[in-house]
């Protein structure tokens, strides 16, 4: 078994991409991949009290959603 330990950035939009010579070719193999937040729930709590309301000066406007099809109903 060959353990690769790396660090990589998950994009906006939520895909991770990785790209890993492992060394060998042409077989079948099992990959665990483990997802770890560089946040720990303190920091992250200390992060939502520092951002809440935030934008609480900025007027917010919901734009027209446009006209959208109607579908059946699925039952």
């Amino acid at each position: 078994m060959t353990v690769v330990k790396m660090k990589a950035h998950v994009g906006l939009d939520g895909i991770l991409n990785i790209s890993v010579p492992v060394g060998v070719t042409d077989i079948d193999c099992n990959i665990t991949i483990e997802v770890q937040s560089k946040f720990s729930q303190e920091e992250w709590l200390q992060f939502i009290e520092e951002t809440f309301g935030s934008l609480e000066e900025d007027e917010l406007e919901r734009l027209p959603q446009g006209i959208f099809e109607h579908r059946e109903t699925v039952d």
